[in-house]
This record gives C-alpha cells, sequence and structure tokens, in this order.
C-alpha cells in the first residue's frame, strides 16, 4: 500500500519522496503501533474480567441451579432452628475447576439470600446417562432429566435436573446404587 500512495510522489516531486516516504512509513508504524497497544490492551481487559470472575481455588463458576420448594433437603443440610423448610431452600452452583478440587458447592440459604451453611462436593454424571448420550457425546434437548450424583463428606445424593434453574434431590433406591457402584467419576 506504501509504494503504490507514494509512486505517484516520486514522479511529481522527484528527490521529495523521500522525505515523503520516511514521514509515512513513520505514520504506518506509529497507527500499527497504537492500533496493537488497543488489541493488547483489550485482550488484557479480557483477560482480567475472566480472572476476576473465576475463584482462584474453585475455577470459573458453570452454572447455578435453586432446589425446588417440593423437594426435600439434601442430607448434608437440616433446617435450622426459627426456621421452616418453607424459609430455608439451596444453591447449587456447579465449577469448571483448573485443580483436581470438588467442583460444587451447595448453599443453604434463608428468605434474605443469607448462607446459613456451605457444603461442597465432586459431582459426577450418572451411570444412566450415558445411554442418553447423542452420537456426539452430548444431549439432545428431549433426554431429559438429566441425573448427576453428588459425593460430599462421605454422603452421596442423587440429583435430578429439568429443563430450566432448578434441580430436585431423588429418593430413587436403583439411581442410588448405580451411583454407589461406579467405578470412575465421570465429570463430562
Amino acid at each position: 500500500m506504501k509504494r503504490c500512495l507514494t509512486s505517484g510522489l516520486r514522479k511529481t516531486y522527484g528527490p521529495l519522496t523521500k522525505i515523503a516516504d520516511r514521514r509515512f512509513s513513520a505514520l504506518i508504524v506509529r497507527l500499527f503501533s497504537r492500533a496493537c497497544d488497543i488489541v493488547r490492551s483489550k485482550e488484557l481487559l479480557l483477560v482480567a474480567l475472566l480472572l476476576a470472575s473465576c475463584s482462584p481455588i474453585r475455577g470459573c463458576l458453570e452454572s447455578q441451579f435453586t432446589l425446588e420448594q417440593d423437594s426435600r433437603l439434601p442430607k448434608w443440610f437440616s433446617v435450622p432452628p426459627g426456621y421452616t423448610r418453607s424459609d430455608v431452600t439451596v444453591e447449587l452452583s456447579y465449577y469448571a475447576p483448573i485443580f483436581p478440587v470438588d467442583n460444587a458447592v451447595m448453599e443453604l440459604l434463608n428468605r434474605n439470600g443469607r448462607t446459613l451453611a456451605k457444603v461442597t462436593g465432586e459431582v459426577c454424571w450418572h451411570p444412566v446417562m450415558e445411554a442418553k448420550k447423542n452420537e456426539h457425546g452430548g444431549f439432545n434437548l428431549d433426554s431429559y432429566p438429566h441425573y448427576v450424583y453428588i459425593r460430599a463428606n462421605g454422603v452421596v445424593e442423587i440429583v435430578e435436573h429439568v429443563r430450566g434453574p432448578t434441580f430436585r434431590v431423588k429418593d430413587d433406591p436403583v439411581l442410588l446404587k448405580g451411583a454407589l457402584e461406579a467405578k470412575q467419576c465421570d465429570k463430562g
């Protein structure tokens, strides 16, 4: 591009074109340098935002769900004194960990969103989900409900996900047996 723009100058101004070439080159270098600085600063901003949104221990938040009101509480929690079951809920958060740490966090919350208790555990796809996978290894929309099991404090709970931001704790003895007999944890 530089050659194309300066060739007309050479014909018209002769020896002055060397000065024009240097000035044009300096201008192009400054423009490209500034463009690179902008791109670099945007990349740094993206990295900073990513790091700020991720937990240094747990990794990045993958998804969050709320326990359905008609579901029982997970065994890790009990209704605190002075509360009823309708006064509390459980928020379940899944993380994409950077290191091998618990990738599920369950929080017992009151109506104001204050954390009353917190438990971390390992979440694994339930073995029954293997039969629901599509040819690409994922799940189709008609594959719901999805089942995972969470192991925390030596206790295993079966979690059922239906479409939407909610989950249920399942008391199905067949699903529990399958989770307890699972040879490995499939984290997807």
